[in-house]
């Protein structure tokens, strides 16, 4: 496990940046508390959790499960087969190879690729979903959002902005505006909506859309 800090500290009148690395057992429970810095962290058996207010962060390869605190800055996480938790108040989000995901809160672009099932809260910013196992269920304020590949069922919530679905199950969603696009689903049930076109194609089973919207299939 290797965890690098820079940060600053006042010698006299000057300043130097740090780094600090350090090793620890890899069966080692880790709980970090940091302010400001590049944080990395990869290689831990057991639990992990993070505490962060600014600079980025990336974390690889840990086996326990992964809790992620933080105020800003980007955050790369990849190869969890456990459960992953993060709240985010500012900065982009990639998870790559994880388990279970829960994005409690989040505010810029979310990126997901090869998942066991995503839960994902976002204010604002693009969300893109690929190759889930399981289910995905999105809460978001604005922003476009693309799902791919979802071998579970997948539930939107949205204000604004295009979704577009492809080779996904059940498909639920709640809009306010922009197109719905779905190419490849088991079903569809857009159950509220205000303006915005509903276009469809390669749908297996039951489609219902509200009175008033525009519904096309090619």
């Amino acid at each position: 496990m290797t965890y690098i800090e820079p940060s600053w500290r006042n010698y006299g009148r000057a300043e130097y940046p740090i780094d600090f690395e350090v090793v620890v057992p890899a069966g080692a429970v880790l709980s970090i508390r940091d302010t400001s810095g590049k944080i990395e962290i990869a290689d831990m058996a057991g639990a992990v959790e993070i505490k962060d207010g600014s600079g980025t962060l990336a974390v690889r390869n840990v086996k326990g499960p992964l809790n992620i605190d933080k105020e800003s800055g980007d955050v790369r996480v990849r190869d969890i087969p456990g459960t992953t938790t993060i709240a985010s108040r500012s900065g982009q989000l990639q998870f790559l190879r994880v388990g279970e995901l829960n994005v409690t809160a989040s505010d810029g672009n979310l990126e997901v690729r090869d998942a066991g099932s995503a839960r994902l809260v976002n204010k604002g910013g693009n969300i893109r979903v690929s190759s889930v196992q399981g289910s995905v269920h999105i809460d978001d304020d604005s922003g476009e959002i693309e799902v791919r590949q979802i071998g579970g069922d997948v539930s939107i919530h949205d204000t604004s902005g295009q979704i577009r679905a492809s080779q996904v199950g059940a498909l639920t969603v709640d809009d306010t505006s922009g197109d719905v696009v779905v190419d490849g689903a088991r079903s569809v049930n857009v159950r509220t909506k205000e303006s915005g076109q509903v276009k469809l194609k390669n749908i297996e089973g039951e489609v219902h859309v509200p009175p008033g919207i525009t519904l096309a299939r090619r």
